[in-house]
C-alpha cells in the first residue's frame, strides 16, 4: 500500500509540474503575442502617419508649387509625422519628399521618400520658331529669328513676307568663328539674313503636303503627345474662356493655360513677371515662359509680348505687333500684321517642366 500511495504521490506531483510548466509556456507565449501585437500596432500607425504626411505634402505641392521649401510636423490621430521637401539638381526639377511617421509613444518609426516630378507638357517641342498647316501670309515687318537652326517658317501652304522692305528671316552666320559651339547656348550665335521679302532662301519649307494633310487633331498631337481634350484633362493648370481669358493671361508664369474657343489678345505680356512695352525685354529672373492653348481662332488687337510657346488650334490673324521669344503652331493660317518671333530652345523647355506634378517611377522607399 505504501509503494502505491508514493507512486500515486510522484505521478501527481509529475502532473503538478507539468502543468505549471505548461502555464508559465503559455503565458510567456501570451506576453510574447501581445508584445508582438502591440509593436505591430505601433509601426503600423508609424507608418500610416508618414503615408499620411506623404500624401499631404503631395496635395500641398500640387495647391502651392512654388513653395518648394514645404515642411511641417503634424499630429495623425495620437501619431505624429514632420515632412520635408529637398529640390533635387538634374536636367529635370525634381522634388523628395521625406516622411518621418512615430507612434504615440514614439516606441516605432518609419521612414518613407519619394521623389516627384513635373510631366513633360511639350515632348514635341518645335525646332522652328513659327510653323502652320496653313499659309503665312504677313503684311506688316516680318522678323522670324532662328539664332539655333537653320529653319524660320514651315508651312502647309504658301510663304508671303509681305511687301515692308525690313521683312525678313535670320539664322546663324556659318562663317562666324563662335559657329557652331554658338548652337548649344540659345541666342548666342551671330546672324545673318537668309530670306527677305524678295529673295526667299532654303530655311523657309513652304506647300509641305505632310502639313498640308494632316488635320488639326494630328497636327497638335505632334507637339503635345496626346489629343487636344485628353491634354486638357491631364496636363492645363488654367482652363478659362471668354473674357476672363485676358486676366488669365496677363503676366501668366509657368503654366500652361488652355483658352476655350476664340480669343482676342488685347496686347499684355505673357510668360513674363514684369509687364512690358514697345522694344523692351523680359529680364532673365523675371522670365517664367508659358505653353497657351487656343482651342479656337485667335487674333492681336493690342501689341502682345510673349514667351513660351504659343498654340492656336484655328487661324491666327495679327491686327498689331506680335513680340514672341521661344515658338507658335497655328493649325489654320496665319495672317495681317506685324510680327517679330526670336527662337529660344531654353525658354520652351523651361514651358515644358510646367506640367503637373507626379511620382517619379521607382523612387518610392519605405527604409
Amino acid at each position: 500500500m505504501q509503494q502505491h500511495g508514493a507512486i500515486t504521490l510522484a505521478v501527481s506531483l509529475t502532473i503538478l509540474t507539468l502543468s505549471t510548466l505548461v502555464g508559465f509556456a503559455v503565458s510567456r507565449a501570451m506576453l510574447m503575442e501581445q508584445k508582438l501585437t502591440n509593436n505591430e500596432v505601433r509601426a503600423m500607425q508609424a507608418f500610416d502617419a508618414a503615408e499620411a504626411g506623404m500624401m499631404q505634402a503631395y496635395s500641398y505641392l500640387v495647391a502651392y508649387p512654388d513653395d518648394t521649401a514645404y515642411a511641417a510636423m503634424e499630429m495623425v490621430g495620437a501619431a505624429s509625422v514632420a515632412v520635408s521637401v529637398t529640390e533635387l539638381s538634374g536636367d529635370r526639377p525634381r522634388l523628395l519628399v521625406s516622411a518621418q511617421g512615430a507612434a504615440d509613444d514614439h516606441s516605432a518609426g518609419a521612414s518613407l521618400s519619394q521623389q516627384l516630378v513635373r510631366l513633360n507638357a511639350l515632348p514635341g517641342m518645335p525646332l522652328t520658331p513659327l510653323i502652320a498647316r496653313g499659309a503665312l501670309t504677313f503684311s506688316g515687318v516680318t522678323r522670324i529669328r532662328n539664332p539655333e537652326g537653320s529653319s524660320t517658317l514651315w508651312s502647309g501652304g504658301g510663304i508671303d513676307l509681305g511687301t515692308h522692305p525690313d521683312s525678313a528671316t535670320a539664322v546663324p552666320d556659318m562663317t562666324d568663328a563662335g559657329y557652331p559651339v554658338c548652337l548649344e547656348l540659345p541666342g548666342s550665335c551671330v546672324l545673318v539674313t537668309a530670306s527677305s521679302r524678295t529673295l526667299p532662301g532654303i530655311d523657309m519649307l513652304a506647300h509641305d503636303a505632310s502639313l498640308a494633310e494632316s488635320d488639326a487633331e494630328e497636327f497638335f498631337h505632334n507637339f503635345f503627345g496626346m489629343p487636344p481634350q485628353r491634354y486638357r484633362a491631364t496636363m492645363v493648370s488654367i482652363d478659362t474662356a471668354g473674357t476672363a481669358a485676358q486676366a488669365a493671361l496677363q503676366l501668366a508664369q509657368n503654366e500652361v493655360i488652355w483658352v476655350e474657343g476664340s480669343h482676342s489678345f488685347n496686347g499684355g505680356t505673357v510668360g513674363c513677371s514684369t509687364a512690358l512695352s514697345a522694344g523692351q525685354l523680359c529680364p532673365p529672373a523675371s522670365q517664367g515662359p508659358a505653353i497657351v492653348i487656343v482651342n479656337g481662332d485667335a487674333d492681336i488687337v493690342g501689341a502682345l509680348h510673349f514667351y513660351g510657346m504659343l498654340f492656336v488650334l484655328g487661324e491666327l490673324t495679327l491686327s498689331a505687333t506680335v513680340t514672341l521669344h521661344g515658338a507658335a503652331a497655328v493649325a489654320g493660317n496665319v495672317s495681317g500684321g506685324s510680327i517679330d518671333i526670336w527662337y529660344n530652345s531654353g525658354l520652351l523647355l523651361s514651358a515644358a517642366h510646367s506640367g503637373p506634378l507626379a511620382v517619379s517611377a521607382g523612387s518610392w522607399k519605405d527604409f
